[in-house]
């Protein structure tokens, strides 16, 4: 006999709870999948590439597929901060860098002093 739909939605959940790490990978292998066509092959294969770390930050984290929003293409696998980070930045390098200047700029970090 089947569980009701409140029932059902409760089990499915403990369920994934109880199974977190099997549950995020068999996601995240399904996502890839779907969004850029890729079998589980191809999906490993960017995995072990990226050593089980960010391409950008290089820590270790949860990686999502990163993509060229003009070309559609995978450049490689990121930490969702770095991620966030570069599509915050539209991916343009005259912004990050113009963040980097920013960070860069010793004069105002000596000029203003913290609150």
């Amino acid at each position: 006999m089947s569980a009701c739909g409140p029932c059902a939605n409760i089990r499915n959940k403990y369920l994934r709870y109880k199974n977190y790490d099997h549950y995020q990978l068999v996601r995240d292998k399904n996502y890839g999948k779907v969004s850029y066509g890729l079998s589980e092959e191809e999906y490993q294969k960017l995995l072990v590439q990226s050593g089980g770390k960010c391409n950008v930050c290089k820590l270790p984290a949860r990686l999502f597929i990163d993509h060229s929003h003009e070309t559609n293409k995978i450049r490689g696998m990121l930490c969702i901060n770095c991620n966030l980070s570069l599509g915050h930045a539209k991916d343009s390098i005259e912004i990050l860098q113009s963040m980097i200047n920013y960070l860069d700029n010793k004069e105002l970090k000596s000029e203003y002093s913290p609150i």
